[in-house]
């Protein structure tokens, strides 16, 4: 089964208008609602009924993802050694690199497409005819973009596919033209003098009930630790300040000598000095 991106497009609205109802509830329907980006991990998982695991899948990076239909094995090659892995029916394997990756945004963004693409192949599948679904190979991988010209092998057609519907699920087009109208209302009020440049509309998110723990935390063990001057050993100018369990390394260049430091902070004395 070979559909356009027209095709796919309509089949990622069916799909998240669906999940939307779901997952957000009354606020689907709300007009003055901000722009709503589907949460791919409750997609995956709670929707698609989808197991998302981790493992190790190439050396180079290569492959970032895998998925089966059926029980199934694959072999994969990590340093030139070829490892055999076994999947299960409507199981994901993501990549080991993209465990605990929130802090590295690259990585996330990789990570939300390629369960996205994974996500799209088992979507892809569902719609497929008896006949087809027999042809399949259980298991594929996300792994270059492809041009239409590009799709020679009914493969090819299959990561197209699986790449257009993965990107049209993660952000449909209807929610970019609801940004956009968004901020093309903004600025025409900016002109008018109705709003300030700073009053740009975004999108407020509470912090969890966790987050704010942690944040509580921080503030109270900064508190309760005592400040210590870091002044330039050259004019003796204040150039920071660091608490008492500040370690490492700080160069910066002083303000009022113009003398570039190198301070060891865990006893706040100059260590190198730079001319």
């Amino acid at each position: 089964m070979i559909l356009s991106r027209l095709d796919l497009e309509a089949v990622a609205a069916a799909i998240t208008k669906d999940f939307f109802q779901v997952y957000y509830g009354d606020e689907v329907e709300n007009h003055n609602r901000f722009v709503l980006v589907t949460p791919m991990n409750a997609l995956a998982k709670d929707y698609l009924g989808l197991k998302v695991s981790y493992a190790p899948l190439s050396s180079d990076g290569s492959i970032c993802g895998l998925t089966a239909y059926s029980d199934t094995s694959y072999t994969i090659r990590i340093d030139q050694q070829p490892y055999a892995i076994q999947l299960k029916r409507n199981q994901v394997i993501l990549d080991m690199s993209f465990r605990n990756c929130e802090r590295n945004s690259g990585l996330f963004r990789r990570r939300r497409f390629t369960l996205a693409h994974e996500c799209a192949h088992q979507i892809l599948f569902q719609l497929a005819s008896d006949d087809e679904k027999e042809m399949c190979t259980n298991a594929y991988s996300a792994r270059n973009s492809y041009l239409p010209y590009e799709l020679k092998t009914r493969e090819d057609w299959n990561e197209w596919q699986a790449n257009v519907l993965g990107a049209a699920i993660l952000l449909l087009q209807t929610e970019v033209d609801r940004g956009q109208e968004a901020l093309r209302a903004w600025i025409y009020e900016v002109k008018k003098g109705s709003h300030s440049m700073n009053s740009i509309p975004i999108r407020n998110v509470n912090p969890t009930p966790e987050l704010m723990a942690k944040i509580k935390r921080v503030r109270v063990a900064i508190a309760e630790q005592q400040p210590r001057e870091i002044r330039c050993p050259h004019c003796k100018r204040k150039i920071g300040v660091a608490f008492e369990d500040t370690r490492g390394h700080f160069e910066t260049k002083c303000e009022k000598c113009g003398k570039i430091v190198l301070l060891d902070l865990v006893n706040a004395r100059k260590t190198r000095r730079v001319i």
